[in-house]
């Protein structure tokens, strides 16, 4: 499936002459609205339930076998719970960072143990997964912005982890997200990768 890269504003304003620091704006203001949403654990449940949903009513969700997901980590779509109900069913996949790359391995919720800033990773006893072999991608990120064409903006916490990784994926991404992460326009980089889809709250 071709991604789509987009420079500038994707809202299709001019180009910021000072992109990284747009970005780390956005991030900032994006910190102090995770504290309040997340201070809310009704609307934090709700609109979980109401993302999976969205995300198990789809036919790129039903066809796929092998899935990419991600362990969350404060302020990201919980995922355990998701995770645990469809395993068995479906083959998961988490990534583990190795130095400045993501390391794709199977999930197992008996081989878990805390890496990356304390976020739970496969203890390295699962198998390897070529990306390649990835199905169906749900992406987390800091920010998303909807495009004209149908394809999404994402602006992640500037590690650049998943911009290396989404150029060896050759299947639907889909970005994960709460309501307060979803904004009208986006700042872009060459190397920014647009997704497919969007499920939020």
């Amino acid at each position: 499936m071709e991604k789509q890269i987009a420079e500038g504003f994707v809202s299709g304003q001019p180009a910021n002459t000072d992109t990284k620091a747009e970005k780390k704006r956005l991030r900032s203001e994006l910190r102090q609205l995770q504290g309040s949403f997340c201070a809310d654990a009704e609307r934090v449940a709700e609109e979980s339930r109401s993302i999976w949903k969205q995300v198990e009513e789809t036919e790129e969700f039903a066809r796929a076998g092998r899935i990419l997901l991600y362990m969350d980590i404060a302020g990201e779509v919980p995922t355990l719970d998701f995770l645990m109900r469809w395993h068995g069913r479906k083959r998961f996949v988490l990534p583990v960072v190795k130095g400045d790359l993501l390391e794709l391995r199977e999930f197992d919720p008996d081989r878990l143990r805390p890496g990356y800033k304390g976020i739970l990773e496969p203890d390295g006893t699962t198998p390897e997964v070529a990306p390649e072999s990835i199905e169906l991608a749900l992406i987390p990120g800091t920010a998303f912005a909807r495009l004209h064409d149908g394809k999404v903006a994402r602006m992640g916490r500037g590690g650049g982890f998943y911009d290396r990784l989404l150029p060896q994926l050759h299947c639907p991404l889909v970005g994960i997200c709460f309501s307060f992460r979803v904004l009208d326009k986006l700042p872009m980089e060459a190397h920014d990768f647009t997704l497919d889809a969007l499920c939020s709250g």
